[in-house]
């Protein structure tokens, strides 16, 4: 363990320790707010058509997340990564702010406080969809940007990167699962509308943590490292809808492609049901609550 904190700087050191922090306390807020939104959905939309409003409302998400990676490109080559990186999780968490504040101010509350029994708001289920699809913005963004981040730390050292996304990878899944374990408690306690209560003080602690890291003179490798993600190889002036648009684009072409590969090859087609049906059903399986 001492040869592998000896291969870092004492700078690096420092700035490692403060991401991994940081993005323990993101996976945990995460981790919450992922295991409730679903349920919440499932149990608003009380309607013939629960289930396809639930597909159309997680579709509407990923394809956001792609929107709010492809903004990230433009971003990081104006500011510092650390900044954007604090920014976009800042924004994650006022959005999972507002459900809280919409839901209470409607007449929601809390199971603990109201005889263990659900009492959602009176606001309209459909507001999920632009709330869910501006978080999926901002979702996207930081997951793109924390994948950027350790070359900001520790520069183009491949034994270096190596190592911290070790490290990284390992802390991540820990706080993971704490989480998961974690939200299936705060869902008993306080209903879904109230379980991740806990998101934006970790978002929040998150963004503040991140903020902390400096830049070690390695920022510009941002930028290359997003020119690199991107076939479009973009000019400077290149717009974001140009972007959004080129994006959208390689992001048709791949599932189109993808799409082939797994119906026409008797080796990956059990895949579709092996994996994506058994997946749907856990996300969108009725609650027992």
């Amino acid at each position: 363990m001492a040869s592998y904190w000896n291969s870092f700087t004492p700078r690096e050191r420092r700035n490692i320790a403060i991401y991994i922090g940081g993005i323990m306390l993101y996976k945990l807020g995460l981790e919450s707010f992922n295991g409730s939104i679903v349920t919440l959905a499932t149990d608003r939309f009380k309607a013939a058509n629960t289930f396809s409003k639930l597909g159309a409302l997680t579709g509407l998400n990923q394809a956001m997340q792609v929107v709010g990676s492809i903004l990230i490109a433009p971003l990081v080559k104006k500011f510092p990564t650390r900044s954007v990186l604090a920014s976009a999780i800042l924004v994650f968490g006022l959005i999972t702010t507002l459900f809280l504040i919409i839901d209470a101010a409607t007449g929601g509350k809390p199971k603990v406080s109201n005889g263990d029994k659900l009492k959602y708001g009176s606001w309209d289920p459909n507001a999920l969809f632009p709330l869910y699809m501006i978080s999926g913005v901002a979702y996207g963004m930081v997951e793109l940007i924390r994948r950027i981040i350790p070359r900001d730390i520790v520069g183009g050292d491949v034994q270096k990167l190596r190592k911290m996304d070790a490290t990284v990878h390992i802390m991540y899944e820990v706080a993971g699962t704490c989480g998961a374990l974690l939200s299936v408690k705060l869902i008993k306690v306080f209903g879904n509308n109230y379980s991740f209560l806990i998101t934006p003080p970790l978002f929040a602690l998150a963004g503040l943590t991140w903020s902390f890291i400096d830049r070690l003179g390695h920022g510009s490798n941002a930028g290359k490292v997003v020119d690199a993600m991107d076939d479009s190889k973009s000019i400077g002036n290149t717009n974001y809808l140009h972007s959004i648009a080129t994006g959208a684009k390689a992001f048709a072409r791949s599932t189109y492609k993808g799409a082939i590969i797994t119906m026409s090859n008797r080796k990956f087609i059990w895949l579709l049901p092996g994996y994506s049906f058994a997946r749907t059903y856990l996300h969108f399986r009725p609650s027992s609550a």
